[in-house]
């Protein structure tokens, strides 16, 4: 067998992992009543701070994020709908059997004012029945790789199996804004304060959305926690999902989405996503890892080499570091350029 040469204009990918994840700088997880946090930098995908992100909760009325993006994906938002028989529990925007109005109108209204009976009119219409839909929901989360999920209800209504975790719902999230072709309708409807229903045979509707970092009413009694840099999503509540909140903030060209399921209060839930986007625009950063000054040669094995080959099975790739970006925390860029033990490597051919 011939020798195996050395091969130096090879490039690869190298990743760049850290040892442990950075301290959360304004609140240790153990002061946070909220049971599962997730904070991700959206277009990326970087996680700047979790809590049990894993864990299975209850998404509540968060679930209308995916009956959103699978009306929007697969429907006219011009379409008349003939409102069917729906639901009249938990909120709901007021509709009534037999009313006609167009999808646009009943998507504003399950998004705004989080309405069931929108929800489930909505679902009725795209999928022929709730149980259809219900299937294309499952269908679409396998999909997006959301393994830890599964939804009974389009609306999000109290369910023993209708279950999610917060890293699926930030990659729901990161799929409706970023990835999906109406993402900006998406982003249009999600960051709506109000909006008018006037196309309903019936009545008109003033519909004011339920998300407080948006738009918070003055003629009700909670504080304001309106956030300036919020651009979204949806929130949620029954009494085994508690406080919930999906939401997303820009800054200066960043876009961080978070995910919180399970806390008790609601004014805390909107006060923490506010201190968490505060926290995340302010430690993100982006670098090129030709900064890291690593070495720029590694040295791999080559499967089946001949045990008579004079370089030992070993090939020499050289690493391409330059206009490589690295998307992580202030403090653990920090860490990295200060110790170079704390970083480990995967090569993958490019």
């Amino acid at each position: 067998m011939k020798s195996l040469k050395k091969v130096i204009c090879i490039f690869i990918a190298l990743m760049l992992l850290l040892a442990a994840p950075a301290a959360l700088a304004i609140a240790a997880p153990e002061d946070m009543s909220t049971k599962n946090v997730l904070l991700i930098e959206a277009e990326t995908g970087t996680v700047l701070y979790e809590k049990n992100a894993d864990m299975q909760a209850k998404p509540a009325s968060t679930t209308k994020i995916m009956t959103c993006i699978l009306a929007l994906e697969n429907g006219n938002l011009d379409d008349i709908v003939t409102v069917p028989s729906v639901t009249s529990s938990g909120s709901t925007m007021g509709i009534r059997r037999g009313e006609k109005m167009s999808l646009r109108s009943l998507i504003y209204g399950m998004m705004l004012v989080s309405g069931n009976d929108a929800a489930e009119a909505v679902a009725v219409h795209i999928g022929g029945t709730k149980d259809d839909f219900v299937k294309m929901m499952n269908e679409k989360a396998q999909s997006l790789g959301m393994t830890g999920t599964n939804f009974v209800a389009p609306s999000g209504l109290e369910k023993e199996k209708h279950y999610t975790t917060a890293r699926d719902f930030a990659r729901l999230a990161q799929y409706a804004m970023y990835e999906s072709p109406q993402k900006n309708n998406f982003r249009i409807i999600v960051n709506t304060k109000t909006y008018t229903v006037k196309d309903s045979s019936s009545k008109v509707y003033e519909l004011i959305t339920t998300n407080r970092l948006l738009y918070t009413s003055e003629t009700g009694k909670s504080a304001n926690v309106e956030y300036k840099y919020a651009i979204g999503v949806k929130t949620g509540m029954t009494p085994a999902s508690l406080e919930c909140l999906v939401s997303a903030a820009e800054k200066n060209g960043v876009t961080l989405i978070l995910v919180q399921f399970g806390e008790p209060d609601s004014d805390t839930r909107f006060k923490l996503a506010a201190e968490l986007f505060e926290y995340g625009f302010e430690n993100y950063v982006t670098r090129d890892a030709s900064a890291l000054n690593l070495a720029s040669t590694v040295e791999v094995s080559v499967q089946n080499a001949s045990m008579e080959n004079g370089e030992t099975g070993l090939l020499a790739l050289n690493v391409q570091f330059e206009n490589q970006p690295v998307n992580c925390l202030k403090a653990d860029w920090d860490r990295m350029m200060n110790d170079s033990s704390a970083i480990t490597s995967t090569i993958i051919p490019v």
